[in-house]
């Protein structure tokens, strides 16, 4: 070691002996520190860095195959399977999948599996509120605007696993007026690792025989590239990679367009599937156009409606008993409120379709509930109408025990965000068939326009508003008429004068042990009208009202629902990416 030092320290031999003496004693004080952090140094690089070096090498994940499976129903809903199996290397604490919802509805009915493909089995997941770390066989489902985050907690570690994700969809297809059409991007590109192989499977609850009417065309995208396009007449898509893995951070969409007879139950969108969107010098010239033009077509239109044989203040009759929501399509200027709903229930309690039951024990809830004959009245003469229907579906089977519904089950629905924003899209489901059936009674013949007949009826509808508005005392001779006021209620609820209306009517004393014998709208009468028919009025607006405002305020917040045609926007976003944690 001395003469290792020795023979490094500069010009040792020439200095005076004292003089070595400091420098030999100076390099081997400070050599011998520099030898021993060098000989720290490396233990700790032994035992801290490498190890964790090597941990992250070992741990990746991949995604070895995914499945996707959908069935489209005759109304535009559809079940969704997502089969994802997964490659794990090193440990991993569960897996995320983000479900993109834009333009589809809400999803619902979720649930998350494993397959065993050992014993061939399913093992499901518990749903909760909130996992950490370390928890297992459980899954957290969140909602973030348009997206719904799945969550599974399942320890993994050097091992495959095949997670199976299944949920509905409210709006996966949409009707037009010449054909029907499915545009959804089904894996999305956020995913950061690649799909080493993939696998789409599309079915139509209403697909025809075999030599039926088929699709009309189907293709497959892969970063927007046509990738694979189906012949005609198929009822079926399905599509394999083939061994071609789907980089990370590209996305594939499937395309249909079928018949529009495939999707009996679904509301229709005025708009033929041939519509495209103007280019943006088009929208721009038409819009300078429009600010000249319109001023004028106003004029020419909507000032200068068609002549009629009409010009009273008052009209103390109905101008029509087509029911109120066709009527405030017409007052309204196509305009429909949530207060049509429950004025839609009343007349179909005025004409023996439903009764209404007051609950003894919740006087705020009131119970609508059908009779046994629901498509036509007691005379056997009132078909229920098309909206009418709707609403059977929606309230009575959706949402009640499928014969009747109550005020509580409603209000219940308001107060969870799914179900709440499920109600919103249904109002609007059901405002699109009372315009289409509207149109069938001619009342436009342009957009600002009505037709003769139209504007009179318009014209009789304004000065029946203004009756019930002006109606002082109602003669003390109508008393024991229920049978002419009943017809007027529902469509006073719709025009906004039915608590006008109530409280105008004569005051009645309720004789003992009446209350219970009149809690059923059956045979209205004046007594009802006036002891049970304000309470019930009251309540039945604010349940609608808050139930669809909470709806309202959801879709706002960016639930992502569309109307009209757009395949950029409101029939082509979607698809799902995930990753593991």
């Amino acid at each position: 070691m001395k003469k290792l030092i020795h023979t490094h320290c500069v010009g040792f031999s020439r200095l005076p002996t004292a003089i070595k003496t400091l420098r030999f004693r100076f390099c081997q004080k400070y050599l011998n520190r520099i030898f021993a952090l060098s000989f720290l140094m490396l233990i700790i690089l032994q035992l801290a860095p490498l190890p964790a070096f090597a941990a992250s090498q070992s741990r990746t994940h991949g995604i070895a195959e995914y499945t996707i499976t959908i069935h489209i129903n005759s109304d535009g809903s559809a079940q969704v399977e997502e089969r994802i199996v997964n490659r794990f290397t090193g440990q991993f604490n569960g897996v995320f999948l983000d479900v993109y919802r834009r333009g589809f509805g809400i999803i619902t009915d979720y649930s998350i599996l494993e397959y065993l493909p050992d014993t061939g089995e399913y093992v499901y997941f518990t749903p909760v509120r909130s996992a950490r770390a370390g928890d297992s066989g459980v899954f957290a489902s969140e909602r973030d605007g348009p997206m719904q985050r799945f969550q599974v907690f399942q320890p993994s570690h050097d091992e495959y696993r095949t997670f199976v994700y299944r949920y509905s969809l409210t709006q996966a297809a949409a009707k037009f007026l010449d054909a029907g059409q499915f545009n959804r991007t089904l894996i999305g590109a956020d995913w950061d690792v690649p799909i080493e192989a993939y696998e789409v499977i599309i079915t139509f609850e209403e697909a025809p025989a075999p030599d039926g009417q088929g699709l009309l065309t189907s293709t497959v995208y892969i970063a927007g590239n046509a990738l694979w396009t189906a012949g005609q007449g198929a009822n079926d898509i399905h599509f394999h990679s083939y061994g071609n893995i789907l980089p990370p951070g590209q996305s594939l969409r499937v395309s249909a367009v079928f018949p529009a007879e495939w999707l009996p139950d679904a509301p229709v969108t005025n708009r033929s599937i041939d519509a495209r969107p103007f280019p943006w010098l088009w929208v721009v010239l038409a819009g300078i156009g429009a600010i000249i033009v319109t001023p004028i077509a106003v004029i020419a239109t909507k000032a200068r409606p068609h002549k009629v044989d009409f010009s009273e203040r008052y009209y103390d009759k109905l101008p029509a008993d087509n029911g109120p929501a066709l009527m405030a399509y017409l007052v309204r200027d196509r305009q429909l409120k949530i207060k049509d709903i429950p004025a839609t229930l009343l007349n179909m309690a005025k004409d023996g379709i439903l009764t209404i039951d007051r609950d003894i024990n919740e006087p705020d809830n009131y119970r609508f509930t059908r009779k046994q004959s629901p498509n036509v009245s007691q005379d056997s003469t009132r078909r229920l109408r098309p909206h009418e229907e709707f609403l059977i579906q929606w309230l009575f089977e959706g949402i009640g025990n499928g014969t009747s519904v109550g005020l509580a089950e409603i209000k219940l629905v308001g107060m969870n965000e799914d179900t709440a924003l499920l109600f919103h899209e249904k109002f609007n489901d059901w405002a699109e068939i009372v315009k289409a059936e509207a149109d069938s009674f001619h009342y436009y013949e342009s957009y600002w326009r009505r037709t003769p007949h139209g504007e009179l009826e318009y014209r009789q509808w304004r000065a029946f508003k203004r009756y019930l508005k002006d109606l002082t005392d109602i003669d003390q001779s109508y008393v024991g008429a229920h049978a002419f006021w009943d017809k007027y209620l529902p469509y006073a609820l719709s025009l906004g004068g039915a608590k006008k209306l109530m409280k105008k009517m004569p005051h009645i004393p309720n004789p003992a042990g009446a209350d219970a014998g009149i809690s059923n709208w059956d045979s209205p009468n004046m007594l009802w009208f006036s002891i049970i028919g304000p309470q019930m009025l009251s309540a039945c607006t604010g349940t609608f009202s808050t139930t669809y405002n909470h709806g309202l305020q959801y879709a706002s917040s960016g639930d992502g629902s569309g109307s009209g045609y757009s395949v950029s926007s409101s029939i082509g976003g979607g698809g799902s990416s995930g990753g593991a944690f």
